[in-house]
C-alpha cells in the first residue's frame, strides 16, 4: 500500500474532520508512512484503528466520538488515567501513546491478545481486583490530584439514586419502541420503586445521611465502566490487560463494586461478592460504612445496567453505535433480550440478605 492509499484508507476509517489530529500524532510518533490500517470491532462508542508501519510497529489509533448531546471528553479521562496508571508502574493497561486533544484522538500500545474465557476464574478476579488496589496505591500523590472526576461520579447515595433515576426518565421520555417501553412500565419501574425504597430504610435504619457527601479520603481512582469486557488475555503470559477507561476517575469505590458485578457481557458470578466486597473495604478509611454502601447500591447498578441494555433504543446512542461501525438492527434486536438478562440479576441482588463481608 502506498502512503497516499494508506492515508486514504485511514481518512475513511476515522473520518476526514480528524484527520489533521491524526497526521500530526504519525508524524511525531515516527509512523509518517502507514502500511496497513485496520477497524477492530468491540469498541461501542469510538473508532479503534490497529495501525501497521513498514517497518512493523503496530499501534492503536482511537478516534473518540463526540456529539451534540453528548460532550463527556472521553480522551481527557482515558489517556490521563493511562497516563497516571502507568507512570504508577502497572503494566496491566496498553501504554499511552500521545493524544491529540483537539481533535479527539489518541495512540496506544498494540496489546496482542485474546477475548477472556467466561465464566471467570477465581485467579481471573484476583488480577481485576489487583488492578483496582494497585491503581489506588497513588491516590495521595500530586498526580492524582489533577484527575478528572469520573463522568458519572456520584459521592452520595442521593447521587448515585438520582444518577439511576435519570437514566430510567431518558429512557421513557426519547424511546420511541412500544415493546422497549411496555417492558419498562411493566417490569423495570416496579422493581425499581422496591429498590428505592429499600435503601431509603436501610440508610434511616444505619443512620446513614443520603445526602451526606463521601469524604475525599475514602473516594478513589476508579477506571469505571470495569470488568472482562474490557479485557485481553496476552498472547505472551497469559495475563490479564484492562483497556477502555473513557469514564474514569474519581468516584465512589461502592459504585466501581455495582458496574463490576453487572457488566452484561460478562457478569462476574455471584459466588464471587464476597472475596470482592472483603478486597475493597482496604480501599476505606471507614471499611462498615463501604460495606454497607457496597450492599445497598448492588441493585441499585443492577437496574442501572438494564438502562444501559436498553440506550440502543436512544437517537443519541445510537448515533455513537454507527459512528463506532456496529449494525444497529442487530443491536436493537438484542437489547431487550439483554435487559430481560439483567433484570433477573437486579432481582437476586434486591433480595439478598445480610452482609457481603464480616467488617
Amino acid at each position: 500500500m502506498s502512503a497516499r492509499e494508506g492515508s486514504a484508507q485511514l481518512a475513511i476509517l476515522a473520518g476526514d474532520d480528524r484527520m489533521p489530529g491524526v497526521m500530526a500524532l504519525l508524524e511525531r510518533n515516527g509512523l509518517s508512512t502507514v502500511a496497513s490500517t485496520e477497524l477492530l470491532r468491540g469498541g461501542k462508542n469510538n473508532r479503534v484503528i490497529r495501525l501497521s508501519s513498514d517497518s512493523g510497529r503496530r499501534l492503536v489509533l482511537k478516534v473518540y466520538f463526540q456529539g451534540v448531546s453528548d460532550t463527556r471528553d472521553r480522551l481527557r479521562h482515558e489517556f490521563s488515567f493511562a497516563t497516571f496508571a502507568w507512570t504508577q508502574g502497572l503494566r496491566t493497561l496498553p501504554q499511552p501513546i500521545d493524544a491529540e486533544p483537539q481533535h479527539q484522538c489518541a495512540l496506544f500500545e498494540f496489546v496482542e491478545g485474546n477475548k477472556p474465557s467466561y465464566p471467570p476464574t477465581a485467579a481471573m478476579i484476583d488480577e481485576a481486583v489487583a488492578f483496582v488496589l494497585d491503581v489506588n496505591r497513588g491516590r495521595s500523590s500530586p498526580a492524582a490530584d489533577i484527575l478528572p472526576a469520573g463522568s458519572e461520579a456520584c459521592f452520595s447515595i442521593a447521587q448515585h439514586i438520582a444518577l439511576v433515576r435519570q437514566r430510567i426518565d431518558r429512557l421513557l421520555h426519547t424511546t420511541g419502541d412500544e415493546a422497549a417501553l411496555s417492558w419498562l412500565r411493566a417490569e423495570l419501574l416496579p422493581l425499581w420503586s422496591a429498590v428505592e425504597k429499600e435503601v431509603a430504610r436501610t440508610a434511616t435504619e444505619s443512620g446513614i445521611d443520603k445526602e451526606q457527601p463521601l469524604d475525599k479520603r475514602d473516594r478513589i481512582i476508579s477506571p469505571s465502566d470495569f470488568g472482562f469486557h474490557n479485557a485481553i488475555v496476552r498472547t505472551t503470559g497469559g495475563r490479564l490487560c484492562f483497556h477502555d477507561f473513557e469514564y474514569a476517575g474519581w468516584d465512589d469505590p461502592a459504585k466501581l463494586f455495582g458496574d463490576f458485578f453487572n457488566q452484561i457481557e460478562m457478569p462476574v458470578p455471584y459466588e464471587a461478592l464476597p472475596a470482592v466486597a472483603a478486597s475493597f473495604t482496604a480501599l476505606s478509611s471507614n471499611p462498615r460504612d463501604l460495606a454497607w454502601r457496597m450492599r445497598a447500591l448492588l441493585p441499585v447498578y443492577a437496574v442501572k445496567w438494564c438502562c444501559i441494555a436498553l440506550n440502543p433504543f436512544m437517537a443519541t446512542e445510537a448515533a455513537r453505535r454507527q459512528f463506532a461501525g456496529h449494525d444497529m438492527d442487530v443491536i436493537f434486536r438484542q437489547s431487550l433480550d439483554r435487559a430481560a438478562r439483567q433484570l433477573q440479576r437486579a432481582h437476586h441482588f434486591h433480595q439478598l440478605e445480610g452482609s457481603l463481608t464480616d467488617v
